[in-house]
């Protein structure tokens, strides 16, 4: 895309609703569907930068202090990793940032009520899914936007691109540098097994494998994903 001067003035509004099949999902004036873009440029500290790429993004915070991200699939559920909520189980000390490009801007926040963590999670990779619910409901806007929930039957093909998408450390020197600007990185699905070899180290003792069936394993030909 080209970015030209302005912000998000010159915004197209989206479709005053929007159906999948024949169900009318939500009334709101400024949802068009899930997994929308509504991609256009602002000016961040004198520099053109792409807002509203991935609207359902969400920083989440303990104390106050951001440690994770999240996608927000309903106006009050957030969907994160289960792993990010192991510091407490008191939604009180937990909150959820919405429309934010970068971290240090305020974006909307918004209070945590309930905590709901996979039932079969034990602090490993595996079934490492959880919820946050919201106290009070998410207005949808050009920034934020729900992201689309695939069927329980979906597997995604081999060779697939996926984006991994967050804020975190961008670089792998001794003292890696914070981004404050949201990331995006691309990846390709890979075969389970591969990861299962390339994992061997990590194997407890008895275990024949390191990626369950619940899990996605994917490469990038960048060298970099979520972890790098």
């Amino acid at each position: 895309m080209a970015c030209g001067p302005g912000d998000l003035q010159g915004l197209v509004p989206p479709l005053s609703s929007a159906r999948l099949g024949n169900h009318l999902y939500v009334q709101d004036s400024l949802f068009q569907a899930c997994g929308q873009t509504n991609v256009s440029c602002k000016m961040v500290k004198g520099k053109l930068v792409e807002v509203g790429k991935w609207p359902w993004q969400v920083s989440i915070l303990f104390l106050g202090i951001y440690i994770c991200s999240g996608s927000l699939i309903h106006r009050q559920w957030v969907l994160t990793a289960a792993h990010c909520l192991q510091r407490s189980t008191d939604p009180k000390q937990y909150s959820v940032r919405v429309g934010v490009q970068r971290l240090p801007e305020n974006g909307t926040q918004l209070v945590v009520t309930r905590i709901v963590i996979h039932e079969d999670f034990n602090n490993l990779i595996s079934q490492d899914i959880a919820l946050l619910k919201l106290r009070d409901p998410v207005f949808w806007s050009p920034l934020v936007q729900p992201v689309c929930l695939p069927s329980s039957k979906f597997q995604p093909p081999i060779g697939t691109m996926c984006w991994v998408i967050g804020w975190g450390l961008t670089d792998t020197q001794v003292t890696p540098k914070p981004s404050y600007s949201l990331q995006e990185v691309a990846v390709k699905i890979i075969n389970n097994n591969i990861c299962n070899q390339r994992y061997q180290f990590l194997f407890l003792k008895g275990q024949k494998k390191f990626i369950g069936s619940d899990m996605l394993c994917a490469d990038s030909e960048w060298g970099m994903d979520s972890c790098q």
